[in-house]
Order: C-alpha cells, then sequence, then structure tokens
C-alpha cells in the first residue's frame, strides 16, 4: 500500500509524493486474493491514519484508492450478510472513513502494484510512477483526467434497475 498525498497550493500548483509504503509477503498457506485485498485495503487505512495524524490531515478530505472492484462494493456494502472476517474489516474501514472516499484505481495506473509484482529495487528508484503517483493525480478530481468511479456508477445502475424491476412488479 502506498500513501501519496496530493497537496494543492493558494497559487493552484499540485504536488504529489511518496510519502510511506508498506506491502507484505503473501502467507505461506493458501489464501484468496480478495482477502488479501481487503486485508491490503485496513493497512493502507491504518497508514493513512498515521500520516494524516502527523502531517493533521482531517480524514473527512482523504480520497483512498483500490484496484479491487471487490473491496470497493464490500466497503459501500451492508455488512450484516458478510462472514465475520470481512465483516470485522468493512467495519473498520467505515468506521475511520466514508465509503464515499474510496475510488476505484486501474491496475495499470496503480504504483503499489509495481511492488506486488515484484519490481527489482534498482529498478523501483528510477520508476516515477512509484515517486509521485500516476499524472491523474496532480489534478483537481473535477478536472475528468481521474478514472472514473466504477463503483459508484454501477451502484446507480444496480439501483436504478432494481427500481425498474420494483415497478414491473407492482403494476
Amino acid at each position: 500500500m502506498v500513501q501519496l498525498p496530493t497537496f494543492e497550493y493558494v497559487d493552484g500548483s499540485v504536488t504529489c509524493q511518496l510519502v510511506a509504503a508498506k506491502s507484505r509477503v503473501a502467507p505461506l498457506h493458501a489464501v484468496s486474493i480478495l482477502r488479501l485485498a481487503i486485508i491490503a485495503a485496513v493497512d493502507g487505512l491504518g497508514l493513512a491514519k498515521i500520516i494524516g495524524h502527523t502531517l493533521e490531515l482531517r480524514p473527512a478530505n482523504w480520497t483512498t484508492w483500490s484496484d479491487s472492484m471487490d473491496v470497493l462494493y464490500w466497503i459501500r456494502g451492508r455488512n450484516r450478510n458478510f462472514k465475520p472476517f470481512l465483516v470485522n474489516r468493512v467495519r473498520e474501514i467505515q468506521n475511520s472513513t466514508n465509503p464515499i472516499q474510496w475510488r476505484h484505481v486501474p491496475t495499470e495506473s496503480n504504483p503499489a502494484d509495481l511492488v506486488s509484482r515484484g519490481i527489482k529495487v534498482a529498478k523501483l528508484t528510477e520508476e516515477n510512477m512509484w515517486w509521485n503517483g500516476y499524472i491523474f493525480l496532480c489534478t483537481s478530481p473535477d478536472v475528468h483526467i481521474w478514472p472514473k468511479n466504477k463503483v459508484e456508477e454501477r451502484l446507480t445502475q444496480d439501483h436504478e434497475s432494481t427500481n425498474i424491476i420494483k415497478q414491473v412488479v407492482t403494476i
């Protein structure tokens, strides 16, 4: 998990630089990719809390990213339908952040994937995306360069479809 705070200055300029990174080696016993993804989200949130406290950043101003659509759906879901492992992690995330603060980052734009894919340290030191994040981070979310928030789009589509189905059933 990589933390790349973006700061916008009074003159409108924006900077984004690596502040902290944390990675884990996957356990030797079999653990699903989805479990590893929710663990990464919780670890990232823990790192964000430490950085936010240190830099005196309000949690309400954070934007948190995941390349796992499943994790993003879980964070927005009602956790009473989940198994205990997932309930506990989703609850921790929901207690610390608003689910709409979590956005989808495509895998190819995710600096954390460089480490999880096994990049060599010598190559990592030269990798601009690792140190400064993907180019969209240095722009305002209003500029439309940021990746579309696919989770919000899909949840809206699902909600509209459900309403149509409800209307058809009630007629």
